[in-house]
């Protein structure tokens, strides 16, 4: 197994808060997904690379792409809590692969995170509870970062790049709005919860799953 080199990744936070995973670049233009155990603090590569990337490459829809174990055709996993196996999409589809390096369609929904999500702007509250927030952007787009302040504007807090995550140093309450960057579409508008760290993940389907849970 290669040894993990150090990273700047933002870490990505199981909904537990027990584990969590981030991307790393052994080299310019390669990239591998790490999985830490809270518990033992011990990063490991969160599956067989190698095996995955034959395994897709067996898939009909994936066979014309141009991809290998440093650069899979993905740019998000979401975990077990345990790390056995792991949820991701491509190639218009849903996949799952576990530990023993099976690979499997997977023919439910994609989840989008709608936790702490909500529909309109909201002035963020004078708080002082610190609360380490990670935002992923899941998305095709580059995202736009804005803290929306106690009296309703907008704060510029830099960009997300599509499937990255950003170490968002909050507090209790306080509300984070995300944006396209050439449209300026409204993707996600996120309440940091009193507790953490917790990870957002914005997806393309988040504000639509929104609505439709408010109409339900």
């Amino acid at each position: 197994m290669a040894q993990v080199q150090a990273t700047k990744a933002s870490p990505c936070w199981t909904p537990n808060g027990k584990a969590y995973w981030y991307r790393q670049e052994p080299s310019p233009g390669k990239f591998e997904f790490i999985f830490v155990d809270n518990a033992n603090k011990k990063p490991r590569p969160a599956f067989d690379h190698q095996k995955l990337a034959m395994a897709l490459k067996q898939q009909a829809v994936l066979s014309q792409l141009d991809f290998g174990q440093h650069s899979l055709p993905f740019t998000s996993i979401e975990p077990a809590p345990d790390g056995s196996m792991f949820r991701f999409a491509c190639g218009g589809k849903q996949w799952i692969f576990d530990n023993s390096s099976t690979l499997r369609e997977w023919k439910g929904h994609k989840h989008c995170q709608t936790k702490n999500f909500i529909l309109s702007d909201r002035n963020s509250p004078k708080t002082n509870k610190k609360v380490e927030l990670t935002i992923v952007n899941d998305t095709n787009s580059t995202l736009i970062k804005y803290w929306i302040d106690w009296d309703g504007n907008l704060k510029s807090y830099g960009t997300i790049a599509p499937g990255q995550a950003s170490a968002t140093p909050t507090y209790d309450g306080h509300v984070w709005k995300l944006v396209t960057e050439g449209q300026k579409q409204v993707l996600g508008i996120y309440v940091t919860p009193s507790q953490g760290p917790v990870t957002a993940i914005v997806h393309e389907c988040t504000m639509a799953d929104v609505a439709w849970q408010n109409d339900g």
